[in-house]
């Protein structure tokens, strides 16, 4: 049985998280010509950078961008991204769905329990603190 191929969930784009199926490498930028994932922004390079999937594992590329990209607050040049860790291209919030949903983020020192609601700035969650 085959890992279920994880999803990217961008609640600025919209609240369906976008499967990352057909093809093992994915680009995410701003020229429509080039990325496979558009998205808006000033600060948002051309090709900014490329995800490369292997089974439910996926390796995020940072593609020589101005500003950079960070995984949980943290610039990366090459990581390994996990289900609900927080990946910034830019100014944009994206995070990991591991079954093609949303995955409640990892948040250090709370439990998140549940969505409570979403809009164009992202997501609410309920959280207790641990």
């Amino acid at each position: 049985m085959n890992p279920p191929r994880p999803a990217l969930d961008i609640p600025s784009l919209g609240p369906e998280p976008i499967p990352l199926t057909g093809k093992d490498r994915w680009i995410l930028g701003s020229d429509p010509d080039r990325a496979d994932v558009v998205l808006e922004g000033q600060d948002i390079a051309g090709v900014h950078c490329v995800l490369t999937v292997v089974g439910s594992t996926v390796e995020v590329t940072d593609m020589g961008s101005p500003v950079g990209t960070r995984m949980d607050g943290i610039a990366i040049s090459q990581a390994t991204w996990a289900p609900g860790q927080r990946l910034d291209v830019a100014h944009v919030g994206i995070w990991l769905a591991s079954n093609g949903g949303h995955t409640l983020p990892a948040i250090p020192g709370y439990e998140v329990e549940r969505e409570i609601g979403s809009g164009a700035g992202g997501r609410v969650y309920l959280a207790v603190q641990t």
